[in-house]
């Protein structure tokens, strides 16, 4: 289960981890056999320990391969695609399986988000969630920044940002709810999804969190704390 709150109290939780490159690079050589270890070598760090993703390219260059396509540049191309379009050029809507891989994986994660879960003075979960795509790649993000950012632009608390962040846990929506580090780190392969999710909002994203922070520094930035090291 991706949902970890599904299983009962007592039940024994065995957290499986990301895969590692060469479980990936094994993954995609089933895939097509013909693959030299060198060809999936940039594959295996662009799906970054993702199942799944691994799984939908692995796919694609068994369609290729099969169409006549060389090993080798089927390879290429898939990581050209992925550096330059993301996760979501792999999506391909079946209307004879009902799914769309990544797609589907992510959003239903995010109606269940939306449809099950409740934070008292937290609405807008979704839209929340969405808007830690913002952040650097494999950065760690404090709840004190988001705590002020939601806080101040969406009415929320601190308690509600922490229970947020563990229900976002929970769910496998996060890579790691870091709680001894106060922070929370987002999965750079979902990170790029909701890139792509969020759209033309991006530039008010960025706006709303340094404008979260202006009512904080009064005359300039230059007074702002130390103790926002993020932010600096």
């Amino acid at each position: 289960s991706r949902n970890g709150r599904v299983c009962p109290s007592d039940a024994l939780l065995c957290r499986l981890g990301p895969m590692s490159a060469s479980e990936i690079r094994d993954l995609l050589g089933r895939a097509v056999p013909a693959l030299r270890r060198q060809d999936t070598l940039k594959l295996a760090v662009q799906c970054n320990g993702w199942p799944l993703l691994a799984s939908v390219v692995g796919s694609a260059l068994g369609q290729d391969v099969a169409a006549g396509a060389e090993p080798g540049q089927a390879a290429s191309d898939a990581s050209r695609v992925l550096d330059t379009a993301g996760p979501q050029a792999f999506d391909v809507w079946d209307s004879d399986q009902r799914k769309n891989a990544i797609g589907h994986a992510i959003t239903a994660s995010l109606r269940s988000l939306e449809e099950h879960v409740q934070i008292t003075g937290a609405p807008g979960l979704r839209d929340r969630y969405l808007s830690l795509a913002i952040f650097p790649p494999a950065t760690p993000v404090p709840l004190s920044v988001l705590s002020t950012w939601w806080g101040q632009a969406y009415g929320w608390s601190p308690n509600s940002v922490r229970q947020f962040c563990r229900v976002l846990a929970d769910r496998s929506l996060v890579d790691a709810y870091l709680a001894d580090r106060d922070a929370v780190l987002l999965h750079d392969v979902f990170r790029a999804y909701l890139r792509h999710l969020i759209g033309e909002n991006w530039p008010d994203l960025q706006q709303s969190l340094v404008g979260s922070y202006r009512q904080l520094v009064g005359e300039g930035w230059a007074q702002l704390g130390t103790e926002h090291s993020y932010m600096w």
